[in-house]
């Protein structure tokens, strides 16, 4: 059992969990937490510390927030214009298309910081508009390209 699973289940006192559940709990949000109260009820931690001598659990809601890796996006060393990224767990990097097929795929980012769901996008040079991804040939002048830098995948802890 994972220890996210067991500070879900946790029904001691804070003071009697062991190390690595309350290094993991003060490492948390205290807002994330329930304590069982004299009138024998959950209810969500109120701002401050644990009390060593007070029963507390993660509420049985809590998702964890999933780890980001990002797969930097590379010209293609072969044959044509092809652009190409690579998961660290994968033995050959993919086409930049085949991410959208990935379920951990979360977007492509760009220099700026932007997350976008498009590998490129368009951006009027007067900055009324943000951005757009469908330009007609004959407006592209009026448009400064943008080409994503990486591609954001969701990796389970």
């Amino acid at each position: 059992m994972n220890i996210i699973q067991q500070l879900k289940d946790n029904e001691r006192p804070f003071g009697l969990m062991d190390t690595p559940m309350q290094a993991k709990a003060l490492s948390m949000d205290i807002s994330n937490f329930q304590y069982y109260t004299s009138e024998r009820k959950w209810e969500d931690y109120p701002a401050g510390d644990f009390y060593y001598d007070q029963a507390c659990r993660l509420r049985p809601d809590y998702e964890e927030e999933p780890e980001i890796v990002e797969c930097e996006i590379k010209p293609f060393d072969g044959y044509g214009e092809d652009l190409r990224y690579k998961k660290p767990d994968a033995p050959a990097p993919y086409s930049i298309f085949m991410v959208l097929s990935d379920p951990d795929f979360i977007g492509f980012k760009f220099e700026d910081g932007d997350v976008r769901p498009v590998p490129v996008v368009y951006t009027p040079r007067n900055a009324a508009v943000k951005c757009c991804w469908d330009v007609k040939a004959e407006d592209l002048g009026a448009y400064a390209v943008l080409h994503a830098t990486s591609v954001l995948f969701r990796r389970q802890k």
